[in-house]
């Protein structure tokens, strides 16, 4: 099928809106195009011989972000935000073929996107994620906590983000005090989260059924025989 010209923007953008839209198929079918036109040298950030800096955003706000670190660091002269991040198109992908429940496909994505760009956060996040799904809880685990540090200009919500993923991990793993602490600092970074709360009055509920099990196993047995007389 013959396919109109459409630039490699307009393809993420066409893509997002489907996305946003629930056209999931389309979405797909726009970022296999984008994809197939990726550069074999490109790179999600470069510094031109005359000084100046270029970097794919994901978007506007991880461009703000960056900018007043690059202004404080004096990174270079001139900071361009160019178009579009292939690294973001392997990361929809893959985020896709979660939705699917196909993590073998997600896999290659997401490994795709490493490649491209393998210190951005939420590539990172969501390789956690598929590693949770597969089983891989401290895989998962260490991704969360790389992700949180990947990058000095980490947002707070992306490192809230990554903590409340690192602290749901813990849970699984049945280290719930640990769980609780990272939940309480992604709460101290975005505050209300409502997904932070619910773990943590999931946490809280675990810890009262443990103590009650404790109570119920170590209590003498006369102790329940005076309970009732």
């Amino acid at each position: 099928m013959q396919h109109p010209t459409i630039t490699a923007e307009s393809l993420l953008t066409l893509a997002e809106t489907n996305i946003s839209r629930g056209l999931l198929a389309e979405a797909e079918e726009a970022l296999q195009r984008l994809v197939k036109q990726t550069p074999s040298k490109w790179q999600s950030a470069a510094k031109l011989p005359d000084g100046n800096i270029q970097i794919a955003f994901w978007n506007e706000q991880e461009y703000h972000d960056y900018l007043l670190y690059f202004k404080e660091q004096q990174v270079g002269k001139v900071l361009t935000h160019v178009y579009p991040s292939y690294a973001k198109a392997y990361y929809l992908l893959s985020a896709l073929a979660v939705e699917q429940k196909d993590l073998s496909r997600a896999s290659v994505y997401i490994n795709r996107a490493l490649e491209l760009e393998p210190d951005h956060p939420e590539i990172l996040c969501e390789k956690a994620l598929i590693m949770n799904h597969l089983g891989h809880l401290k895989d998962a685990y260490e991704l969360y906590v790389n992700a949180v540090y990947s990058r000095a200009w980490n947002s707070n919500m992306i490192q809230a983000k990554a903590m409340r993923g690192a602290g749901i991990v813990l849970e699984e793993l049945g280290n719930l005090d640990a769980a609780a602490v990272m939940l309480k600092k992604s709460l101290q970074l975005e505050p209300a989260n409502q997904v932070a709360m619910n773990e943590l009055s999931h946490i809280y509920l675990q810890r009262m059924t443990q103590q009650n099990n404790h109570s119920a196993v170590t209590r003498p047995w006369w102790k329940f025989w005076q309970k009732n007389t």
